[in-house]
């Protein structure tokens, strides 16, 4: 396993200098060895779909929005693209609590984020160090961004912008990405 994870990580390393983007589809039960390819993806901005089979549903689905065209008929994919990410720290901490911060949170942004640093920190700390990093990491959220009163559980309250990214840190606390006992490496 060692051997082919070091293989697939110079594979990535080349097609990454070279702007390629790796993806991986597999439509199997069995290990594919999903485990040790992981850093084409990761590394070249690649996509992962494992499926029981090349027939579900969800499969076709994924497989044709990733070959999505605009109106003038282009793929919709960005080639050799860079994006920067800026988060509240990056832009200044006394403003962290600020309305017009609030205002601009994406929560379906933040919640997928996290969850790469969490399957990211997963990877090299134990899951209940990161379960309790997540746990930190929303009550600071709340902490700063919520309405309530001290004592007072009901008082609880968070804007529109902030209501769903709650659910999505409990699901993706319970999830296969973070909570590993009993599934394939794959």
């Amino acid at each position: 396993m060692k051997r082919a994870i070091k293989f697939y990580e110079a594979l990535a390393k080349h097609a990454s200098n070279n702007g390629h983007a790796v993806d991986l589809f597999a439509g199997c039960l069995d290990q594919v060895g999903l485990l040790e390819m992981k850093s084409l993806p990761n590394s070249t901005n690649g996509v992962i779909v494992l499926s029981d089979s090349f027939v579900t549903s969800i499969f076709k689905q994924s497989f044709l929005r990733l070959f999505n065209k605009d109106d003038q008929r282009h793929l919709q994919m960005g080639f050799n693209a860079t994006f920067d990410v800026q988060t509240t720290i990056a832009r200044n901490f006394a403003e962290a609590g600020s309305p017009s911060i609030a205002a601009l949170f994406d929560q379906e942004t933040a919640a997928v984020l996290m969850a790469r640093i969490a399957v990211f920190k997963a990877e090299i700390d134990d899951s209940p160090d990161v379960l309790r990093w997540l746990d930190r990491m929303l009550i600071r959220l709340c902490q700063k961004f919520a309405d309530y009163h001290k004592e007072d559980p009901t008082s609880f309250r968070l804007t529109d912008n902030f209501s769903i990214y709650p659910q999505f840190m409990f699901h993706l606390r319970r999830s296969q990405f973070l909570q590993v006992f009993k599934n394939s490496l794959d």
